[in-house]
């Protein structure tokens, strides 16, 4: 949170040192601002540069639009999106999972409204096998049922009907 708060821009976007985007991706997320209160995603294109890794690289097109019935299964919009700053902060940034924090934080703003857009680029995300988002089953499924349980928490809480 700190590094969003010392931050000077009005937006903000998470990319790993071992990402690789195209020369016009932030040209291209940025076209598609509308009100300056939305929240712009890439495709993603899954790559391992290893080739004894036993990983594909796959391009995965993210849904042209973003349902409740689609981000509560599964977080299609990428850590590597275009969120406001202020939009970021009023609403907590990322909280503390040991993965998925950023579907957590992108279920909360889809419950305040939030719009999500789709931009016409990609982002490459580097795959490994031994990755944060490679972890057990069970850390998976232990995570994923306890942010659907926060979720329903801060629904009760924040979310009037």
């Amino acid at each position: 949170m700190l590094g969003v708060r010392v931050a000077t821009g009005d937006y903000i976007i998470f990319i790993d040192a071992d990402d690789k985007i195209p020369e016009l991706f932030l040209h291209s997320m940025k076209s598609k601002i509308k009100t300056g209160k939305e929240v712009i995603y890439p495709d993603c294109v899954l790559w391992s540069s290893w080739n004894n890794s036993g990983l594909k690289n796959v391009y995965t097109r993210m849904p042209e639009k973003i349902t409740w019935d689609i981000l509560s299964k599964q977080n299609w919009v990428l850590v590597s999106s275009l969120i406001p700053k202020d939009l970021f902060l009023e609403h907590g940034g990322f909280r503390e999972y040991p993965i998925f924090e950023d579907w957590e934080f992108f279920q909360r703003l889809f419950l305040h409204k939030v719009k999500f857009i789709k931009a016409n680029t990609w982002l490459s995300y580097r795959q490994r096998t031994n990755s944060r988002n490679r972890q057990s089953k069970d850390i998976k499924q232990s995570v994923t049922e306890k942010i659907k349980e926060d979720i329903q928490i801060y629904k009760k809480k924040y979310i009037k009907p």
